[in-house]
């Protein structure tokens, strides 16, 4: 008989974190794990959120927990500034990873720089179940304990075993170790006092399974320990909001029995059950709130020490509001009909979105993208001028676009402004093949050997690049 262990001490959990240290950003590139709960909606959510713990003597310290490619931080940050009505958003925020290789890659954002470069936010490194505080990428800590604190996907990865109740009793699951670690487990008896020595737990098992016969239920003692405060970088004080995928279900309900972990790429992830999170921070004595639609895909709970009384907040930002989720919908609905080919339909869904969301320079030209693939130029012309617009410091590159636009329409001047803005803030070879076309068009044989020559260094194997090496040399290297 192989050696059983505990479920949240199972092997391939060692795999799942390996798997984010050592990618990267691999897995959003290639989009293995999910990145919904980052989008602006999401992240306009948390910020209103978060304006409603304004401090009068100090800027609010955020910190973000699994940041992954910086997406959330980048959004955040453009819907606090427009929130407060500022250029910059009156904060400091702490971007923090398991992976430094993934903190690093982060800070390339052109959105994130002007932040990094104006110190407001802080690119860092944290190891939850190591139970240290942060270090920025310079070795040194993160002195400060912050006031609000943030995860999107982050309470899904943590390790998680599972407990059942059957017939009065207790049991928790165990598997065997290697590559079946997670197949079907073996239950076996638990004394819920003796295996979790925080007493909120037990606790809460019990004030969340009474009066039904039969339970099941994730647990994570590191997640139980963020939600009710207990890290030792958290001050008396801390907020925490998480956004995941969960359930909101009762104790009993058919939808929380034990299930098999979901597979991204090499990763894992538990979705949580609510109800069960809410009765830990309110056993360990938190102020805490959900969302309530069941039909919602992401769910957010928030924690906070009892004496304050954030629940107002969290209604306005939460209850009242569900941006995050229709961002989802008309999103996903125009992108559907742009792949489609209903471009008209897509547009007439990215200006409700606009409607709901206000402009957001990344939603302007994905929309302008569908514009101008469709041939609609003048439509084009003027959402990307609208994220020129409201794009203000937050480094986001609508040049590319724009100089994409003026290459449509023949003004090949303006394309070289553009797209030389666009390959100053992100070299990348698509704008130098572009540049080299637009030298191309204006008869200007040396600029375009230039161009391409600085494509050839970015990524000698893109596609565009051969041919357009093809193109201006044939055969000649």
């Amino acid at each position: 008989m192989e050696p059983l262990r505990r479920f949240d001490r199972a092997a391939l959990w060692e795999g799942h974190f390996a798997y984010y240290r050592e990618e990267g950003l691999g897995p959003w590139q290639r989009q293995e794990v999910p990145d919904g709960a980052t989008s602006f909606g999401f992240a306009l959510q948390a910020a209103h959120f978060a304006h409603g713990m304004s401090l009068p003597d100090r800027p609010l310290e955020i910190w973000e927990l699994g940041a992954g490619t910086g997406a959330f931080a980048a959004r955040f940050l453009r819907a606090l500034a427009r929130i407060q009505g500022r250029p910059e958003p009156r904060c400091r925020y702490v971007l923090t990873d398991l992976s430094a290789r993934t903190v690093e890659a982060a800070c390339h954002r052109p959105d994130l720089r002007p932040a990094i470069d104006a110190g407001l936010l802080i690119p860092a490194t944290l190891d939850v179940l190591a139970e240290r505080a942060p270090m920025a990428l310079d070795g040194q800590p993160i002195p400060t304990c912050p006031d609000f604190v943030i995860g999107t996907y982050f309470a899904c990865i943590l390790p998680t075993t599972w407990v059942r109740l059957r017939a009065g009793r207790w049991e928790e699951a165990w598997v065997v170790e290697g590559p079946r670690a997670d197949a079907e487990p073996t239950w076996r008896l638990v004394e819920l006092d003796e295996r979790f020595p925080e007493p909120a737990l037990p606790a809460a098992l019990r004030g969340w399974a009474a009066g039904v016969e039969s339970a099941d239920v994730p647990v994570s003692e590191a997640l139980a320990r963020l939600l009710l405060g207990q890290l030792p970088w958290f001050g008396p004080d801390t907020v925490l909001l998480l956004s995941d995928f969960g359930s909101l279900a009762p104790a009993g309900h058919p939808s929380l029995r034990h299930k098999p972990l979901t597979r991204y790429g090499d990763s894992l992830a538990q979705g949580q059950a609510l109800s069960f999170l809410a009765q830990v921070a309110a056993s360990g004595g938190r102020g805490v709130a959900c969302t309530a639609d069941p039909t919602h895909e992401v769910q957010t709970i928030a924690t906070w020490p009892d004496a304050r009384d954030l629940a107002p907040a969290f209604r306005a930002a939460w209850l009242d509001r569900a941006w995050g989720e229709e961002q989802a919908d008309l999103q996903g609905a125009a992108r559907m009909w742009a792949e489609q080919g209903g471009s008209q339909r897509a547009l007439r869904l990215y200006q409700r979105l606009f409607a709901e969301l206000g402009d957001e320079p990344e939603l302007l030209v994905e929309a302008g993208k569908v514009a101008l693939r469709a041939g609609l130029l003048t439509q084009a012309r003027a959402l990307l001028e609208r994220a020129l617009a409201c794009m203000g410091g937050s480094g986001f590159d609508v040049d590319f676009d724009l100089g994409r636009l003026c290459m449509a329409e023949g003004a090949w001047e303006a394309a070289l402004v553009h797209l030389g803005r666009s390959a100053g803030r992100d070299p990348h070879p698509i704008t130098q093949v572009n540049l080299c076309r637009v030298h191309r068009a204006r008869g200007d044989g040396p600029a375009a050997l230039t161009a391409l020559h600085a494509a050839l260094r970015l990524d000698p194997e893109h596609p565009a690049v051969r041919q357009e090496q093809a193109l201006l040399l044939g055969d000649r290297p």
